[in-house]
């Protein structure tokens, strides 16, 4: 017995271990197949790069245009079919219910007696059943350019929708970006203000003691209440601005709002290098690219397409005052049976070849109508593609600068910050060796408080500058 219990406790231990490793792979199932998941279901991680990767990958905004360069391409293989033949085929069956002709059909007679219309009944004039099935083949072989030109409008509609797709994507991208750093900001702004309550907390704690032991006034003691409290509206309003930053990020990375999310990439301000005015391309960080070529933009390579559409568009208009020729063939085989379906061989051959000759003579003045509002449309694309050059040129210039001032406002805060991190340091000993008023201290740390906001928003706003400069070609104007 007491060997049995032994080997049956050791089974019972086998299978407990195998049902606590099975439960350890269910619940790390999750993390292995997202890859994202904190163990534990408790929050999802996501780094910048994961959030670009995930909000490209189910934007709306990206489907919208990847749909439209489907569309685009479409219209290419539409315009392309008018240099290919056409070719259709055709079955039908007929079933006659009455006919002008029964009159003619009769009993085959001799050559002497019968009626004038007998042994024409097995002619197709007026049967009851009729089977056909057919071919129609038909080439275009001089459109006047017709075909050419609205070919080509395609091609370039197709060229305009990549450009379109890249910059949906490059503008969802800075979207999820400025999400991004802007939600490491609040969490960094509401640190701020935690630790400024905090610090309040400590300086009213200690004034109450000294006023306990008659070394402060009970006026200290308000003042530095009132200091303490001014602080709690801030972190409240911070924790709002947190909380709204979160959930622009969860609909861009379409997250549940009820679900956590773990920033992991942080605004590296010991790696960001500040740039002087006037720094040449090779002291630029690494990573941020300064093409600000006009035609490179997104905008005006859509405008120039504009412009090639418009012009074919032309063209084709143009042409519709020439003579279209085609060259047309139909193929058939045709039974009349008395009854059932017929064989291949009971069935009659027809075969025709044509030429199609399409001219406008008189239009009544639309041809020359739709040619001017063509010409109209010329002209409004090219005026169009030079503002769009023009605006692009701005917009560059504008990008470059909100670089630059992100960046001297960074190198200026770094030293504002040191500053201030000393000056509080002496302001709050001076406090604590009765050398100096709350006042003195409480304006230290509002100092403090406001370089490191400072701070922290300059990080950002280079992170976001820098990201600006290395998708402009590809961004919008005005971003």
């Amino acid at each position: 017995m007491i060997k049995g219990t032994g080997r049956d406790t050791s089974a019972v231990e086998v299978r407990l271990v195998v049902m606590a490793v099975i439960v350890a792979l269910l619940a790390l199932l999750p993390a292995l197949a997202g890859g994202q998941e904190v163990p534990g279901g408790a929050a999802v991680r996501v780094s910048l790069a994961d959030a670009i990767d995930r909000a490209l990958r189910s934007s709306e905004v990206v489907d919208v245009a990847e749909a439209g360069l489907l569309r685009a391409r479409g219209d290419r293989y539409q315009g392309r079919s008018g240099f290919l033949p056409k070719v259709g085929g055709t079955v039908g069956y007929t079933r006659t219910l009455s006919s002008e002709f029964e009159a003619l059909r009769g009993v085959p007679g001799d050559s002497t007696g019968g009626r004038p219309f007998d042994g024409l009944g097995d002619l197709p004039f007026g049967q009851a059943n009729r089977y056909d099935i057919g071919l129609q083949a038909t080439q275009t072989v001089f459109s006047g350019g017709r075909i050419i030109a609205r070919s080509r409008v395609a091609e370039a509609g197709v060229r305009s929708a990549e450009v379109g797709v890249a910059s949906a994507r490059a503008e969802h991208e800075l979207d999820v970006t400025e999400a991004y750093w802007g939600a490491v900001l609040s969490d960094r702004l509401l640190a701020i203000a935690e630790a400024s309550l905090a610090q309040a907390e400590a300086t009213l704690a200690q004034v109450r003691s000294s006023e306990r032991v008659g070394e402060s006034a009970e006026f200290d003691v308000l003042r530095a209440q009132v200091s303490r409290d001014n602080q709690r509206p801030q972190v409240i309003q911070r924790n709002a601005d947190r909380e709204l930053a979160y959930m622009r990020l969860k609909q861009l990375l379409n997250v549940p709002i009820d679900v956590a999310l773990e920033l992991t990439s942080g605004l590296a301000v010991s790696d960001l290098l500040a740039t002087s005015k006037g720094s040449s391309e090779a002291q630029r960080p690494a990573g941020v690219s300064a093409d600000t070529s006009s035609n490179d933009r997104a905008a005006v390579r859509q405008a120039a397409e504009l412009v090639m559409m418009r012009e074919n568009l032309r063209r084709a208009v143009r042409a519709e005052r020439l003579p279209s020729i085609a060259l047309t063939s139909q193929w058939g085989r045709v039974a009349y049976p008395k009854e059932g379906v017929p064989a291949w061989d009971d069935m009659r051959s027809n075969w025709t070849v044509g030429v199609l000759v399409e001219l406008p003579i008189l239009t009544g003045g639309a041809q020359r109508g739709t040619e001017l509002k063509a010409q109209a449309d010329v002209v409004e694309a090219r005026a169009r593609l030079e503002q769009t050059r023009e605006l692009a040129a701005v917009d560059a210039q504008s990008a470059l600068q909100r670089l630059e001032s992100a960046e001297a406002a960074w190198e200026a805060s770094v030293g504002t910050v040191e500053q201030a991190e000393r000056a509080y340091r002496i302001a709050d000993i001076r406090f604590r060796e009765g050398l100096s008023t709350h006042v003195e201290l409480s304006d230290a740390r509002l100092m403090l408080q406001q370089a490191e906001m400072n701070r922290a928003v300059a990080a950002r706003d280079v992170e976001v500058a820098r990201t600006v400069i290395r998708l402009l070609p590809d961004l919008p104007l005005s971003r």
